[in-house]
């Protein structure tokens, strides 16, 4: 089992900077770039909706997440510091003129499972052998 596990304040820079050295770590035990990016643009995702929608961007608030590889799964939590979502990806409709939601609802085509608990979401990715 591998885990990766980061806390920092709610600035784009130092998310990005978390998000790049996770990256960064995670290519040395990971060597599907297919998996690799997919676990990117979800990291992404589920941590700019933690800065902007949950934390608003509050320096005062945190970013915790983590990754955990197994054999079978690769787990990605994101936990804010906000009062929690109310999430239904039957509500995002790709020809609507807002763009709420979209981050979410892309993470639930790529995640095989998504979970929303007040302000925790988790993504969990089967891991398929080669």
């Amino acid at each position: 089992m591998y885990m990766f596990k980061r806390q920092f304040v709610s600035d784009r820079t130092i998310a990005t900077k978390n998000i790049h050295t996770m990256l960064r770590l995670l290519r040395k035990v990971v060597p599907d770039e297919e998996l690799l990016y997919d676990i990117r643009l979800i990291t992404n995702e589920l941590i700019f909706n933690g800065l902007e929608h949950g934390n608003q961007f509050d320096i005062n608030k945190k970013i915790t997440f983590k990754i955990k590889l197994n054999d079978d799964s690769i787990r990605i939590c994101v936990q804010d510091e906000g009062t929690g979502i109310d999430y239904c990806s039957n509500s995002y409709f790709n020809n609507d003129i807002y763009v709420r939601g979209r981050g979410l609802f892309i993470v639930s085509k790529l995640a095989d499972e998504l979970k929303i608990k007040e302000n925790c979401v988790e993504a969990k990715l089967l891991v398929r052998p080669n």
